[in-house]
């Protein structure tokens, strides 16, 4: 595994980053930023994106401390990392510094494909979220026991990544807007028809949106709204073709219901979504043992 110290610089100040990954693979692989805890670019660090690389990604450790700035405990690490918490637009340009030097490096030397993903601990989650809310064009983004407050939220199209399922809310609604609204009830599966087009995610709560996502509830007897997800995803290349527009992108409802579903039995929904959901759980805490 070849781990490659690369300097980049932003507002006249260097940082000291790195590329992982393993040499003996000639063909392009996914991108993956990995943003490290709050102790920053060291050893532990570049082991763990050895063991997140291994022969499928290309992975960059993001130094968002400045060329070496190295924590030597937590309270040097607190002091440093607190900062960029309080400052979001600051912790934004360094990340995003990080996260373009990365591309860049990867495309002029071929190794890395069109896929872009990011992952972050702690802190560093606290990171890749605010590169996802920062309108980077991200695939995924994985922030693990992560700080999730920010001074900053993101706009709506902002975030180009979607989670599998919604469980996190920063607003709420008095009773008074609540009447006035629509309570959504968990299990509803979630599509963004502007902005972001057909970005989906199933509620894990009860919950409002606004009348850029629309909601799909399905009869229990007929559909497995796991499966119906996937489906989805399937299916996003066509819908966004589709709602191309000269001022803004819109999926409207009459777009949406042109779409045939052509969906087998129910038992068999049930299964498809249950192999490929138990993928995911696998993933999950592949990444998070690892990490």
């Amino acid at each position: 595994m070849r781990v490659e110290q690369v300097t980049y610089g932003l507002a006249g100040k260097k940082y000291d980053g790195a590329l992982v990954y393993d040499e003996t693979i000639t063909r392009p692989r996914p991108a993956l930023l990995m943003c490290p805890n709050w102790m920053g670019v060291r050893q532990q660090a570049f082991d763990r994106a050895a063991l997140l690389a291994q022969d499928r990604y290309v992975v960059f450790v993001a130094d968002m401390y400045g060329e070496g700035v190295r924590p030597k405990d937590f309270g040097e690490a607190a002091a440093l990392a607190n900062p960029l918490r309080d400052d979001p637009a600051e912790a934004r340009r360094r990340v995003r510094a990080a996260y373009d030097a990365f591309i860049r490096l990867g495309q002029q030397r071929g190794l890395i494909d069109d896929q872009r993903a990011a992952i972050g601990f702690c802190f560093g989650g606290g990171n890749v979220l605010e590169l996802a809310r920062d309108g980077a064009d991200l695939k995924a983004a994985v922030a693990i026991h992560s700080d999730l407050k920010t001074k900053a939220p993101a706009r709506p199209g902002d975030i180009k990544a979607a989670p599998f399922h919604l469980s996190e809310y920063s607003q709420t609604y008095s009773a008074d807007g609540l009447a006035q609204s629509k309570l959504w009830r968990a299990g509803t599966l979630c599509i963004t028809i502007a902005a972001n087009i057909a970005e989906s995610a199933i509620l894990s709560i009860d919950g409002c949106f606004p009348d850029s996502v629309v909601g799909f509830v399905p009869d229990p007897a007929k559909a497995d709204v796991r499966f119906i997800k996937y489906y989805m995803d399937t299916l996003k290349v066509q819908m966004q073709s589709v709602s191309r527009g000269t001022t803004q992108d819109n999926l409207s409802l009459d777009k949406l219901l042109t779409f045939d579903f052509l969906i087998p039995s129910l038992p068999v929904q049930q299964r498809i979504a249950g192999v490929l959901a138990a993928y995911d759980e696998l993933i999950r805490p592949h990444v998070h043992n690892r990490w």
